[in-house]
């Protein structure tokens, strides 16, 4: 009779979890809220498992509260995060991993969507109100990730905050990692004490009972007669990896320019040098046309004949050829970074400042692209070129191109940045501004203290 009861309360107030729309899931939500003297609070995240260990999930151990506060890459290079929700006792779920980080301080609660995602698809931010969106702009899709920041405690409520994600967004990336997507909750709620909850409690202070999915608590109020508070941990499958029973058995992969053999993605993560790169098997196979294909049209670009275009304020998108640039000083010229900063983009900067100096009152900040390229540039005597030139050279890490450490940009600075965003305030102060151009321009820019196409130094 106890578990009938218990169980048709669960139904009633499960419904509290509104977790998806005909486009969104919401993968993580805080809230309190206060109706009739009465306080409700939700508290979801999602972590990602493997299928295989649902079973081993226990409600009564279930934290939906995301721990620690770091992530890196392992020895395959794969992304690992080490944040982690506590889900069981049992080891394979001890360090679940969450979609959605978060933290605390003070009376403040910060919700993040879990850079591995955002990297995936290559995701670029957009504040709207009190709202971050995330765009992928090479489709473009706008608003694939409403994320909500921050909720504030003040007693007795919390503030809301969220994160959700579009579903064909989530389907892809639990299928790129091979994961099943499991909603982990905390509801409590403080409810009158009616027939259905005397039952249960009858004269005790407590009732607690544990179900396949959920965990029941509820407890007598001493402050409020006839009030009882009402706790729900449990979870349920939020998304399944649809692609778990449909995975390439045959290798596939692809011939590259300069790499013997044919590349796979095992040969991708551990065999081609200085490129830090995950390829997917799928991104490997080959696509080709069929041997009689008929084609609407066809056209030939002579590459020889592009001018370097230089991205202006604020987007990405807002070109213009070397030629149509005019007189445009700049204070600043970021080299590299994980967009440009490979061996032959070093190369291409080091043999126009080979010689030459950075013009005075001009900083001149590079940044190669891992560790192992900056050894080459070492070896290759290209760190010598640079320092010899003026300029000065970071270890790779994210520094100005979001605003961080070195080159941080003045009210009224311009740089010129080989980077890959120049939105307001990206690299610093609202009232800056980034130009986006190759690394050939970059350097000649250096060089010169304006915008500058190689061919300005003779080259």
């Amino acid at each position: 009779m106890e578990s009938k009861n218990a169980e048709k309360i669960i139904a009633k107030f499960i419904k509290d979890l509104d977790i998806s729309s005909d486009d969104y899931i919401t993968v993580a939500e805080l809230s309190t809220t206060l109706a009739d003297g009465l306080t409700k609070t939700i508290d979801t995240n999602t972590a990602l498992i493997s299928d295989t260990l649902i079973r081993k999930i226990k409600s009564s151990q279930i934290n939906p509260v995301v721990n620690n506060s770091s992530a890196y890459y392992d020895k395959d290079y794969r992304y690992k995060p080490s944040f982690w929700l506590y889900l069981s006792k049992s080891s394979g779920l001890k360090k679940a991993e969450p979609l959605v980080v978060s933290w605390c301080s003070g009376n403040h609660t910060t919700l993040m969507i879990d850079q591995g995602f955002l990297s995936a698809f290559k995701l670029s931010p957009r504040l709207l109100k009190d709202e971050i969106l995330w765009d992928d702009l090479k489709k473009p899709e706008y608003d694939v990730v409403r994320n909500k920041l921050l909720s504030q405690y003040k007693y007795p409520t919390h503030s809301k905050t969220y994160v959700r994600i579009k579903k064909e967004y989530l389907e892809a990336y639990l299928a790129f990692r091979k994961k099943t997507a499991i909603q982990i909750f905390t509801i409590k709620r403080d409810i009158p004490i009616d027939e259905e909850i005397y039952i249960l409690l009858k004269d005790k202070k407590h009732f607690l009972e544990d179900f396949k999915q959920f965990e029941v608590k509820i407890s007598r109020l001493d402050h409020k007669e006839n009030m009882a508070r009402l706790e729900i941990n449990g979870f349920k499958v939020l998304l399944e990896n649809s692609d778990h029973n449909n995975e390439e058995k045959t290798v596939v992969g692809h011939y590259w320019k300069g790499i013997d053999g044919l590349v796979t993605e095992w040969r991708a993560r551990h065999e081609i040098p200085f490129e830090y790169v995950y390829v997917s098997d799928k991104v490997l196979a080959v696509y080709e046309a069929d041997e009689d294909a008929e084609y609407d049209e066809e056209y030939t670009i002579d590459l020889s004949t592009l001018r370097p275009t230089v991205a202006f304020p604020h987007l990405p998108e807002n070109t213009r050829t070397i030629d149509e640039v005019g007189d445009v000083k700049i204070d600043q010229v970021v080299i590299g970074s994980c967009t440009n900063g490979r061996i032959e983009d070093m190369r291409t900067a080091a043999k126009i400042l080979e010689g030459r100096e950075v013009a005075k009152g001009v900083r001149c900040i590079v940044f190669p692209a891992t560790q192992a390229i900056y050894l080459q540039c070492i070896e290759e005597g290209i760190m010598t070129t640079f320092i010899k030139a003026g300029c000065a050279v970071s270890t790779p890490t994210c520094g100005p191109c979001l605003g961080g450490h070195m080159g941080i940009l003045a009210k009224g600075e311009r740089a010129v940045a080989t980077t890959n965003r120049n939105f307001v305030g990206r690299m610093g102060d609202p009232e800056s501004e980034v130009y986006l151009a190759s690394p050939a321009v970059a350097a000649a820019s250096a060089i010169t203290g304006k915008i500058s196409g190689p061919e300005e130094l003779g080259l």
